[in-house]
């Protein structure tokens, strides 16, 4: 499954330095934003290459209250990475 792809050998790859690190290298952007994360695909010299976004809810539990679920945050994130990196050589990915 995707999920155990991204959580255990990218970005174990990516934070220990087991990536391979050349001119090829491509290079994940996450941005874990208010309503959504947000996630880039980019080659080493700066062309992005693909961009995806997944939505989580607000909750809003009692008046002027906001409130989010962390785990609303991985498993999109998670998601989004699995979308993101469809078709793409995970290998070249040098990190996050």
């Amino acid at each position: 499954m995707c999920h155990d792809f991204i959580s255990q050998s990218l970005v174990c790859a990516c934070v220990h330095g087991h990536a391979k690190q050349n001119k090829g290298a491509d290079y994940i952007g996450i941005d874990l934003g208010t309503s959504a994360v947000k996630l880039l695909l980019m080659e080493g010299n700066g062309k992005i290459v693909r961009v995806t976004s997944r939505e989580y809810p607000l909750y809003f539990p009692h008046p002027g209250w906001s409130q989010q679920n962390p785990e609303d945050w991985y498993k999109q994130s998670m998601d989004g990475l699995c979308e993101l990196l469809d078709g793409i050589d995970k290998s070249q990915v040098a990190g996050i």
